[in-house]
């Protein structure tokens, strides 16, 4: 009884653990940077703005009397006379939020909407300032999910490159199967479609087959990637190309490439 109860625990522990490394991935590089200070002054601001002056939240069409703001690393926390009514994490605000000014039952309103159906309705020409404040937090969260995927990339490429070590000691290199050739033709075709999101999607099944017997597709991919203006994945899969392919004749092409997508990614 005591073994079962053991494993039970030991079962619990690591789900635990998985999740945890799931909401990590899921919200870490959406997550407000904790010293920053120009992100605790925007914080304070945006609450207080909205505790202290009157507006109402608009949730589905329905309007929200007495609302409080309470603003947590990842998240929005909405609340109505000490309720709260709606959570809405950071993730879901970034490419969302927007402004409108106009009219409603004969008075001039300030609406900034989180995400479409809720937002902030303030009184004419308060709108503006709690809108400004909220796109600079979006920056910053921005600039951190931008430095937090270029870490994890780069952590990823360690590891890959410790991995290749095998692959490029061997004098007969892995042959392409023809699962990955299917892959291959697919990712083509849908490249020459321009739909560049599922091209990049099917290259990534080419490399789940065998991450080395096709170098010539994270060039692909690094190219359908840029056409995203996803460029530090451009950048990820371009040094994975020449990681397995140091000596290619398009080598230097490549590392120049490199330096040319770094000057669009904003840190």
């Amino acid at each position: 009884m005591k073994a079962i109860i053991i494993i039970i625990l030991l079962l619990a522990n690591n789900l635990f653990a998985q999740s945890q490394t799931l909401n990590d991935s899921v919200f870490m590089g959406l997550k407000l940077p904790p010293n920053n200070e120009q992100a605790k002054l925007l914080v304070k601001n945006l609450e207080d703005q909205v505790n202290s002056t009157k507006c109402w939240f608009v949730i589905d069409g329905n309007y929200k009397w007495k609302p409080k703001l309470k603003i947590f690393d990842n998240r929005l926390e909405l609340f109505n006379s000490g309720t709260p009514i709606k959570t809405i994490y950071f993730v879901n605000i970034t490419n969302n939020i927007h402004y409108v000014s106009g009219p409603s039952y004969g008075i001039n309103y300030d609406y900034v909407w989180f995400e479409e159906n809720a937002g902030v309705c303030f009184k004419k020409n308060q709108g503006n300032v709690f809108y400004t404040n909220l796109t600079a937090i979006v920056a910053i969260l921005k600039k951190a999910q931008t430095n937090y995927k270029i870490t994890t990339m780069n952590n990823q490429l360690d590891e890959f490159k410790i991995k290749s070590s095998e692959y490029l000691s061997k004098e007969v290199k892995p042959n392409v199967s023809e699962e990955q050739r299917k892959f291959i033709v697919q990712a083509n075709a849908a490249n020459e479609e321009k739909k560049y999101t599922l091209a990049l999607e099917i290259y990534e099944k080419v490399f789940q087959v065998n991450p080395y017997s096709y170098p010539q597709g994270y060039f692909n991919a690094a190219l359908i990637a840029a056409q995203l203006e996803d460029y530090s994945l451009a950048i990820y899969n371009l040094k994975k190309y020449l990681i397995i392919s140091p000596n290619v004749e398009d080598a230097r092409k490549a590392q120049d490439k490199i330096y040319e997508w770094e000057m669009y990614i904003k840190y």
